[in-house]
């Protein structure tokens, strides 16, 4: 008995340490794929003052008919930055007042400026004139096209997402559940 107590120890440490040298089974360790990181949202356009205030005070106007006209002085003088500003400022003027001629003056500058900052605000001009219109399926279309747009900000996201759902309300229950999805 006493040499099972003295051989015991020992054949057990060797069988540890005999299986601490046995070869390693390789584990399979499952990696997740590497996300694509989010994009970030992009900053906010510079705009102009001076463009902001005649929208201001078109907004305010009995008669908007000087502002366009004040607009149109920048977009024929201007600069070019200047300019191309103007332009997307009277065409956000005409769709606030819903005055003649205004979607088609909002499609010509997209046409013209396809990758200017306030493309994706026009869109979401559009979108607003379209509820006024009283189609919501089309100015859920725009918030959708608003939301996918490299130049989308904070500030726009916010603001489609919360007129996004009230819109959503006045169509059909499979558009309002695509428009969210």
């Amino acid at each position: 008995m006493l040499r099972l107590a003295v051989i015991l120890p020992w054949v057990m440490g060797l069988a540890l340490l005999l299986a601490g040298c046995q070869p390693k089974k390789t584990e399979l360790v499952i990696k997740p794929q590497q996300q694509t990181p989010l994009r970030g949202l992009a900053k906010p356009p510079a705009t102009s003052a001076e463009l902001m205030a005649l929208v201001a005070q078109a907004r305010t106007a009995e008669d908007p008919e000087e502002v366009l006209q004040g607009l149109d002085r920048y977009i024929q003088q201007h600069d070019p930055v200047l300019r191309d500003e103007a332009r997307f400022r009277k065409a956000q003027v005409m769709l606030e007042l819903h005055l003649p001629g205004a979607y088609r003056e909002v499609q010509t500058v997209l046409e013209d400026l396809p990758d200017y900052p306030l493309v994706p605000y026009a869109y979401f001009w559009i979108a607003q004139w379209w509820v006024y219109q009283d189609e919501p399926g089309r100015a859920l279309a725009m918030l959708t096209k608003v939301l996918e747009h490299p130049a989308l900000t904070q500030e726009l996201a916010e603001k489609v997402l919360q007129s996004g759902p009230a819109i959503s309300k006045q169509v059909p229950e499979t558009e309002a559940v695509a428009w969210m999805l």
